[in-house]
């Protein structure tokens, strides 16, 4: 979208699905299960108390996907300069490096999203790691548009089966009456990483 009809018509549709998550979110049912706390008791939220009784391998991948997406703040800063400045390029590929690091993305995490062995995760997750930083690397000294495409596209093929392989390690190796909190933990730290990670970026650009 961004590279056709422009980054106007992506804003407006990305408002509109916003909208219609707004909306099925109204409407979702409230479903009581058996053992859930009344609304009298009072709330218990995540706390990162739970990470004490979980396997060593939660609490290491919670903090390697926080520092993973803290270091890619930088690069959503610097991209649209780099496209500008160092490619002589605009909008359009700009728009064409998302739409490669997408399918890039989404055919990684589709190809590993079923891994539950400990070790072999590792390994996903180590290499993932350093694919990505070389698949950056090569960005960075791209000298044409299909060089920099080609970087991005193979670092999203790399970048997808960290996050894929993670959580399903996450969910794998936490009890079942843990998986709750021990996710929100996850979902916070990983969300909250990117823009402390673009807080460092803007001042470096």
């Amino acid at each position: 979208l961004v590279a056709g009809p422009g980054a106007g018509v992506a804003l407006l549709v990305y408002a509109g699905s916003s909208a219609i998550m707004y909306r099925l979110a109204l409407t979702l049912p409230v479903v009581t299960r058996p053992g859930a706390p009344r609304e009298t008791d009072s709330p218990q939220g995540p706390k990162l108390s739970v990470l004490r009784s979980v396997p060593p391998i939660v609490p290491w991948l919670i903090g390697v996907t926080f520092v993973f997406n803290f270091l890619y703040g930088p690069i959503d800063v610097g991209l649209p300069i780099f496209v500008q400045g160092s490619l002589g390029a605009g909008s359009t590929l700009y728009g064409q490096l998302f739409t490669v690091f997408g399918v890039g993305s989404l055919v990684g995490g589709l190809a590993v999203g079923g891994l539950r062995r400990e070790s072999v995760v590792r390994w996903v997750t180590v290499l993932s790691i350093i694919g990505w930083g070389g698949a950056a690397l090569l960005l960075a000294v791209a000298q044409s548009p299909a060089m920099a495409l080609l970087a991005f596209g193979l670092g999203g093929l790399l970048y997808g089966p960290f996050t894929a392989a993670s959580v399903s390690a996450i969910q794998a190796a936490t009890p079942v009456a843990e998986s709750g909190p021990v996710i929100s933990i996850w979902a916070a730290l990983t969300i909250g990483a990117l823009p402390l990670g673009i807080l460092l970026g803007g001042p470096l650009v």
